[in-house]
């Protein structure tokens, strides 16, 4: 009997499919199907979409694109990372990632956030109402209407019905959003890269883990840590990426640009001190080269597969 050798990390991937000053939004789409064919075949548990209404970004259209994605892998969750709830009709949500669970069981994450949008989209969004998104409990509404229309209790059934939903995710930097998930009986990501401390992540998930109340789909905790970064054998890039992302306009903040040993304890120390189920990377490099090597020596590294041979 073969022995099933578990991997040291569980790794997903975090993709915002952002345009390089040297591509177009075709291309950028295109490679994001490649990338995720590979890291399927890596060992990787999921692919999360982000949500940016911004033009250097090739899509918001996340249920599309996540239905593309599913029919181009074979393993992967494939979903959101996140979708901005405040700006969506929670029905039509419930609709389109139950149709996508229908397509493809048991692999579609519904990843939720609250984020804020340039005023011209929010107010395209949402008209006079965009300011109510900066109060928490508009988002919690939306967040319970949601739940209901997926577990088939509000008040009209949504389509396709007698269908599982997908996980849902809860995502977030702060105890809004955790409270929420712990609240509601969802799992939740920890966004370590919008610029918290570890020592924030892990009190917010320790509490989380504390606080959470079972729910119909999900009876125990279950949470990951969402990082930016780079693994390379390369101390150019290395090198490079650093002075990029030392700037103080960086929107990103990477958590470990190195070697891959660099990576792997850096990802071992993440886990002994949030102790999560998983850690969700995004890689911060442009090509598409890069990203796939990255991605290739960290599946490695944290013995998600087998060290190819040269």
């Amino acid at each position: 009997m073969e022995t099933i050798i578990q991997p040291l990390i569980k790794l997903g991937v975090l993709d915002f499919c952002e345009i390089q000053p040297d591509s177009n939004a075709r291309s950028t789409l295109i490679e994001t199907l490649k990338l995720a064919a590979s890291v399927d075949s890596l060992g990787y548990s999921r692919y999360w979409l982000g949500e940016h209404h911004n033009t250097k970004f090739a899509q918001v259209s996340l249920a599309t694109m996540a239905m593309a994605l599913a029919g181009k892998t074979k393993n992967l969750h494939i979903g959101t990372g996140a979708l901005l709830l405040n700006y969506h009709n929670t029905l039509r949500v419930a609709n389109d990632f139950r149709l996508l669970e229908l397509l493809f069981p048991q692999r579609i994450d519904l990843g939720i956030g609250r984020g804020m949008l340039a005023d011209g989209y929010g107010e395209a969004f949402l008209g006079a109402d965009k300011n109510k998104v900066k109060d928490l409990s508009y988002f919690e509404n939306k967040v319970k209407d949601l739940l209901l229309y997926l577990r088939g209790k509000n008040k009209v059934i949504p389509i396709p019905k007698n269908v599982n939903s997908p996980e849902v995710w809860l995502l977030g930097k702060n105890i809004g959003s955790m409270s929420l998930a712990a609240h509601y009986g969802t799992r939740f990501s920890f966004s370590l890269f919008l610029g918290a401390t570890q020592i924030e992540a892990s009190t917010v998930l320790a509490e989380y883990k504390a606080t959470f109340q079972p729910s119909k789909e999900l009876t125990k905790p279950q949470c990951s840590l969402a990082i930016a970064g780079h693994c390379t054998d390369s101390q150019t890039q290395i090198l490079y990426l650093n002075k990029i992302y030392s700037q103080e306009d960086a929107n990103i903040v990477p958590t470990i640009i190195g070697t891959p040993k660099q990576c792997l304890e850096k990802l071992q120390e993440l886990n002994q001190q949030c102790k999560v189920d998983e850690i969700v990377f995004l890689d911060i490099s442009t090509s598409l080269q890069d990203k796939l090597r990255s991605y290739q020596l960290l599946a490695e590294i944290c013995g998600l597969t087998k060290k190819s041979e040269v």
